[in-house]
């Protein structure tokens, strides 16, 4: 499965593989490409929208200016061109927008899919995608049962699954007695 995702300056390509997702990104100054291991992504996901603070400043600035300038009482043509400007600074920020949805890693950079109102729902099903493969990835590599390894590595591996919020805890415990040999009589 593999996502072209664009913000403003920014074009990446994403690609679910076997173990790993693939991230292809280039920009403006520099381009990248690298791997982030299923077993380093996290199983948070935030959706935020954040508008540009430096051009609200700017457009702030500017209609303080144009409102200085009258009060000074200096002519029309003068304060009015701050004030215009004020209104373009602000429109460009409302505009330029930034809609991420950022998926968590155990390193030091996070995933971040660049979203519009068009593509949200697409952009959120491919980041839905991303958690699924690295949870299915971690339960084949941690959560098989075998009776002829020594219990404490995989009693290990369960703790780690259930510590990652891969299992729940009535998975965790059915495992655990699997790999014990355990067997629950009564009501689930």
């Amino acid at each position: 499965m593999e996502l072209k995702n664009n913000n403003l300056f920014i074009k990446q390509n994403l690609q679910l593989k076997v173990s790993s997702l693939k991230i292809v990104r280039n920009s403006i100054f520099d381009s990248s490409e690298f791997e982030v291991s299923y077993e380093n992504i996290s199983n948070k996901i935030k959706t935020e929208t954040t508008i540009n603070n430096n051009l609200l400043f700017l457009s702030v600035f500017s209609l303080i200016i144009g409102l200085g300038l009258i009060f000074l009482e200096w002519d029309y043509s003068t304060f009015i061109k701050p004030i215009i400007i004020s209104i373009i600074f602000f429109f460009i920020a409302l505009k330029s927008k930034k809609r991420i949805i950022t998926i968590q890693t155990f390193e030091e950079n996070n995933i971040e899919l660049y979203f519009t109102n068009n593509n949200k729902n697409e952009v959120k099903e491919f980041a839905n995608n991303i958690i699924e493969s690295s949870n299915k990835f971690l339960l084949e590599k941690y959560g098989k049962i075998d009776k002829n390894l020594p219990k404490e590595p995989q009693l290990d591996n369960l703790y780690f699954l259930r510590n990652r919020e891969v299992i729940s805890n009535i998975e965790f415990e059915e495992l655990k007695n699997q790999l014990y040999g355990v067997r629950t009589v009564g009501f689930n």
